[in-house]
């Protein structure tokens, strides 16, 4: 199933998410979530560390990170922690680009992610629609965060396949 949504600059929320880097006090809620990289592999807490960034709220209760893949047959592949559940998100692959971003003729910034596949985890099946309105937060507080969205930019999210 094909479904776009798409958030102008006015329908993009402050959701609390915010970059931040990765630091030792972080890997327990990253093991504690099973967050781990685009293949299933544990990161390198030292390379994690040193070079490694999210998007989280105040209380880190929402969190937003990519985990890698990205190459043209591989899939860029993110991991969405909401409700105290992990949700993965894929996006490109298969000779489809995971984002494409342009600059409209208002002078905002045009961002679309090309979603191709979200694992929904049980616990959160009867909330799909809340669900992708969050993931779409997510991306726009990673690609547009407050400040560079323009005064009419757009986030658009186009997801070729329903979550499972």
């Amino acid at each position: 199933m094909h479904l776009t949504l798409t958030l102008s600059s006015d329908d993009i929320a402050d959701n609390g998410l915010r970059m931040q880097r990765i630091g030792a006090s972080d890997l327990a809620l990253i093991a504690r979530h099973h967050i781990t990289d685009w293949r299933g592999q544990p990161f390198d807490p030292d390379l994690l560390c040193r070079l490694g960034q999210w998007w989280v709220n105040d209380d880190h209760s929402v969190i937003f990170m990519g985990l890698g893949g990205g190459s043209f047959e591989i899939p860029e592949v993110h991991a969405l922690v909401w409700r105290g559940a992990k949700v993965q998100i894929e996006c490109g692959g298969g000779g489809q680009q995971a984002t494409e971003m342009r600059l409209n003729a208002a002078g905002g910034l045009d961002v679309v992610v090309h979603v191709t596949h979200i694992a929904v985890p049980p616990e959160l099946a009867d909330e799909t629609d809340a669900l992708l309105a969050q993931v779409a937060q997510a991306f726009a507080a990673r690609h547009l965060p407050p400040g560079t969205r323009g005064p009419h930019g757009t986030l658009t999210l186009t997801l070729n396949q329903r979550p499972s």
